[in-house]
């Protein structure tokens, strides 16, 4: 269902805001991360740059919960304030699918990029990346389209 696919993903300067959550609280603190990023380059007059992102720690465990970036492109060298953090994620060699649908089904994605790294003797080197590529606002969640990509060695 899936296809897996490695690709270069450059390094991205983005803003962020860092949250602690479980899995059952991920659209929370999504939802307040992004207002408070949205918020702060509202008033600061700060374009994005590209689609926004969540990256999710790689010891994200579902059940007891982990670390979350929220993260905004942005330009290089744009400042952040407070909990809005400017940041620059790294690039690097990364397994990637595509996931259409509703973004509670996300695992499946994720499932299959595991098992492809497994098969073909990879390892995650680092978070776990999902980037949005419809704005869930105007977009049914069965067409939402979200590439999952995981940094590999």
């Amino acid at each position: 269902m899936y296809e897996v696919a490695v690709k270069e993903v450059p390094e991205q300067p983005v803003l962020r805001v860092r949250r602690q959550t479980t899995m059952d609280g991920v659209g929370d603190a999504m939802g307040e991360a992004f207002d408070a990023i949205m918020g702060y380059m509202g008033r600061a007059g700060i374009a994005w740059a590209g689609p926004p992102l969540c990256l999710y720690s790689e010891d994200f465990d579902p059940e007891a919960g982990g670390e979350m970036q929220v993260c905004m492109p942005v330009a290089p060298g744009t400042a952040g304030e407070g909990a809005v953090e400017a940041a620059v994620l790294p690039g690097g060699r990364m397994a990637s699918t595509m996931h259409r649908g509703p973004y509670d089904a996300l695992g499946q994605a994720y499932a299959a990029v595991f098992g492809w790294m497994e098969e073909h003797g990879h390892r995650p080197a680092g978070p776990l990346r999902d980037v949005y590529l419809t704005d869930p606002e105007h977009t049914p969640p069965e067409e939402y389209l979200t590439e999952v990509l995981w940094p590999i060695a």
